[in-house]
């Protein structure tokens, strides 16, 4: 008895189908199952974000006798099994014509006056600028980064502003 569906057409068929169906095309039976593998790598990896900016109360250069303080907030998360050490970089301007000597930073204002400010990663010791953190857990670390602007600093009124680069190593 002849075939209602001669070869010819089958195979127009089966390419039809290779053709939307491109995976059908190579499909083979091996068995009752085909295992496929799979691979992916995971790289070391930490994240650093700013979770509260620092921001210090009006400075009264010439009635206060004590420094003006504020606080910032990072949090850091590493992959599992990783450790990592966040620090702070210096910004990239001089304290050339700060009135501040003792100062590691300036915030520029109106003309060319400059704001001398420290930053640190300990509250009582001004010039702490790495901070080990434990982040081997993967979970979020939080970090606190204390700043003060040292009085007597006499400076033109009006905002002063700069920008620190923090950055996270591992």
């Amino acid at each position: 008895m002849r075939s209602p569906y001669p070869r010819a057409r089958i195979g127009t068929i089966i390419l039809a189908l290779a053709t939307f169906f491109p995976s059908a095309a190579f499909a083979t039976e091996t068995g009752p199952g085909a295992n496929l593998a799979l691979s992916a790598t995971v790289v070391p990896d930490c994240r650093l974000q700013v979770t509260q900016q620092m921001i210090f109360p009006n400075y009264m250069a010439l009635s206060n006798p004590n420094a003006d303080t504020s606080t910032a907030s990072v949090s850091v998360q590493c992959t599992p099994t990783y450790s990592s050490t966040a620090f702070i970089n210096l910004p990239s301007e001089t304290q050339t014509g700060s009135q501040c000597n003792t100062c590691n930073f300036s915030m520029h204002g109106p003309g060319s006056y400059l704001l001398g400010y420290n930053l640190s990663f300990n509250q009582t010791i001004p010039y702490i600028l790495t901070q080990n953190v434990a982040t081997g857990d993967g979970l979020v670390h939080p970090v606190t980064i204390y700043g003060s602007i040292p009085p007597t600093q006499n400076v033109q009124p009006g905002t002063y502003l700069d920008s620190v680069t923090i950055s996270v190593s591992f």
